[in-house]
């Protein structure tokens, strides 16, 4: 699984944002950073990533791969 962007509507500070992750097409890295000050929302994007991809470990200790 490849996850490509993040979309965040109405959650934390966010009324709607759009997170490309890496690798783009201006940076062939395979990292994304998460930086910014205290209160800017980082662990808001990772808790609603986190949040998002919660059905997938759910499957996955369902059905014991």
């Amino acid at each position: 699984m490849e996850i490509k962007r993040v979309i965040l509507k109405n959650t934390g500070l966010f009324e709607n944002l759009v997170i490309p992750l890496a690798p783009t097409q201006k940076n062939p890295s395979n990292i994304t950073v998460f930086v910014g000050n205290n209160g800017t929302g980082k662990t808001s994007v990772l808790q609603s990533l986190a949040t998002s991809l919660s059905w997938l470990i759910a499957r996955l200790r369902k059905f014991k791969f």
